[in-house]
């Protein structure tokens, strides 16, 4: 795998093309990002840097943020005579599993241990790189910028200048980027583990995201990507570490329907086109709902617990290592029920809708026969004396005349491709206060290309620092 000395030789080169200014805004004014889920990309790579001896390194992204308690996996080969350090090396999605790889190649040493953990769906297991997303990052600790692969220095360098924007609009503000809930720097003990926040329960709505269902489909997995990791794993190889595979945590309600046939087919892609060992049970890492928190591959704190302590099983089996882990496992966390402001909201559009009452609450399914839709409407908050917490997403779709949405905080996700075919949508308009409050995945926008997304003003900074909404930012207002 080609590197560079990004630092050197990149940037002396495009330092010829970019304003002075810009080089001291981006490289000589105070970080701006190092409260936030970025700011800890730089403490992982320093942690990998000054680990000594023997060291087993978890890589993937969020799910390894979210899912691996390294310390307690120390503890426990250490008392099992295995003297190994655990290193928790996964942190963002948008970032990609690719730069963690990147980042890690060069610290990976004889006798280490790589046990890989990608998320199973389609960024993740793939080159995708975010330039934008690691200028961020790299604003906390400019020398992850050495870690570059060579193949994405011009995308960095072209990047370059959003970056000092953005930098430049938080300095102007005079307040860095602020985190949002538990995607903080904060959120991470000194282990580099997300051991600070408080993560009791799954808060999903129905326990589930479903703009991000699941599916064990090979076809998921790129061929460069493949090519990519194998690279990596010969490289690391040559210098006597040693490479593995365990699956990611799924939510078992992120599945459509039966998935044996697939998981077996799923198991067998990979063992046979990566050139290192399975370790794990897929079976073992499909898990209940109630052992997640706000994605269908991010645990909660009980969850990580549970996931800890099967990796660590699958890690001791591999080693030969025959004795108890002593860990002592948490009670599966309740899923609660969600709660609604007793408050009736606006039902004045009511019976332009059909609906179907669900165990959440009920759903709109269609429009009424007979019924034309004015082209500014609210969303109704309830029918029937129960709350409406959710809409399908061809209720809308396709409407070319509609051109105003107004969502009460009744809504509690949002579901991809809801306005496709929208042409006229120019507003959504969101009364909820609380982004974390209703969910979102990344096409909900598709097809409706002249839709900006109004927030109220005093929650315009939670929704841009969210990390779903977040993908939004830029067609993010503030409604007044």
């Amino acid at each position: 795998m080609k590197r560079t000395v990004f630092a050197i030789v990149i940037f002396l080169v495009a330092l010829l093309s970019i304003p002075v200014t810009f080089i001291i805004i981006g490289f000589a004014t105070p970080s701006q990002y190092a409260l936030t889920y970025y700011g800890e990309l730089g403490k992982m790579y320093e942690n990998l840097r000054l680990t000594s001896g023997r060291k087993i390194v978890i890589i993937g992204t969020s799910s390894v943020a979210f899912g691996v308690d390294s310390a307690l996996m120390s503890e426990e080969l250490s008392a099992a005579g295995a003297d190994y350090e655990v290193v928790n090396f996964g942190l963002y999605g948008a970032l990609g599993t690719k730069v963690m790889l990147d980042l890690s190649e060069q610290y990976i040493g004889e006798g280490d241990i790589v046990v890989f953990a990608p998320e199973l769906n389609a960024q993740a297991m793939s080159t995708y790189f975010s330039a934008t997303d690691m200028w961020y990052a790299a604003d906390c600790d400019f020398s992850l910028l050495g870690g570059i692969a060579e193949e994405n220095a011009a995308e960095m360098v072209g990047n370059f200048a959003g970056y000092v924007s953005s930098k430049f609009g938080c300095l102007t503000a005079g307040s860095p980027a602020q985190p949002s809930g538990v995607y903080a720097s904060a959120s991470f003990d000194e282990n580099c583990d997300m051991k600070n926040a408080e993560r009791p329960h799954n808060i999903m709505p129905g326990g589930v995201d479903s703009n991000s269902l699941i599916y064990f489909d090979e076809t998921v997995i790129s061929d460069d990507f493949v090519d990519y990791v194998n690279d990596y794993c010969a490289s690391v190889s040559e210098k006597g570490a040693t490479m593995l595979y365990s699956f990611a945590p799924m939510n078992e309600a992120a599945f459509s329907g039966y998935y044996e046939p697939e998981i077996e087919a799923y198991y067998e892609f990979v063992s046979e086109n990566f050139d290192f060992n399975i370790i794990s049970d897929p079976y073992d890492y499909v898990m209940e709902r109630e052992w997640f928190y706000d994605s269908n591959f991010h645990l909660n704190a009980s969850g990580m617990t549970v996931r800890t302590v099967r990796l660590l099983g699958d890690l001791k089996n591999w080693l030969g290592i025959r004795t108890p882990t002593d860990a002592e496992l948490p009670e599966m966390p309740d899923l609660p029920e969600h709660e609604y402001d007793d408050t009736e909201g606006n039902n004045d559009f009511a019976e332009f809708f059909v609906y179907e009452d669900g165990a959440d609450g009920m759903r709109i399914t269609g429009i009424a026969g007979g019924v034309t839709l004015p082209s500014e409407i609210t969303v109704p908050y309830s029918y029937g004396g129960r709350t409406i917490t959710s809409f399908d997403a061809d209720v809308f779709a396709g409407n070319g005349e509609i051109e105003e949405i107004v969502i009460q905080d009744n809504i509690v996700s949002l579901q991809n491709g809801s306005f496709d075919g929208c042409t006229s949508l120019k507003r959504i308009i969101l009364l909820q206060a609380d982004p974390s409050a209703i969910g979102v995945g990344q096409g909900l926008l598709t097809g409706a290309d002249n839709c900006r997304i109004y927030v109220p003003a005093d929650s315009y900074s939670a929704y841009a620092g969210n990390y779903f909404w977040s993908n939004y930012a830029g067609r993010l207002e503030i409604y007044e």
